[in-house]
């Protein structure tokens, strides 16, 4: 490298400052104006109980919180287990309803095509009608039953324990 080069570098790049020394020690009315009293009490005083009186209730807090959290998912694990074992037995209904419906109708409809008259044909399509009517009616109202009795039982742990956090909640 250039020697022009180098001194154009050196001139361009910052001059370093010295670090400044401290003071010296601070008087003693210095040093007591640093951390003013607070109606007669010194600052670290005042900061020392705050901290000690202010820990109990939040460590009472922490507890409480930490309690509501576990017992909210205790609720929603219960919830779920309820939902599932009563979606199983939903599922199992319609699948055997469905089952059923289909081995009557292929039934039926073997007996519609053995009918040789009109009216035959006629008394065995209505038959087939009002079967199938007061299957899907009989269907519908379990189904119906079933669903009620899933969303009573699922939603009861989540329904008491949002009944314990109001409650708590009004007491506090």
């Amino acid at each position: 490298m250039s020697a022009e080069r180098e001194n154009t570098i050196e001139a361009a790049a910052p001059k370093k400052q010295k670090a400044k020394k401290p003071a010296g020690k601070k008087s003693a009315e210095a040093k007591k104006t640093v951390f003013p009293k607070i109606a007669g009490v010194k600052h670290f005083e005042t900061m020392e109980k705050l901290m000690t009186n202010g820990k109990a209730p939040f460590d009472k807090l922490s507890v409480d919180a930490t309690k509501m959290y576990k017992d909210s998912q205790e609720a929603l694990a219960e919830s779920s287990r309820a939902y599932a074992k009563h979606m199983e037995s939903i599922t199992k209904f319609i699948t055997e309803m469905t089952q059923e419906s289909v081995e009557r109708n292929t039934e039926a409809f073997r007996s519609l095509w053995g009918c040789k008259t009109l009216q035959e044909l006629t008394e065995a399509q209505t038959k087939l009608a009002q079967q199938n009517y007061d299957d899907f009616m009989t269907g519908a109202t379990k189904l119906s039953e079933l669903s009620v009795k899933m969303a009573t039982e699922a939603f009861e742990p989540l329904n008491d324990q949002f009944s314990k956090t109001i409650q708590k909640s009004m007491a506090a």
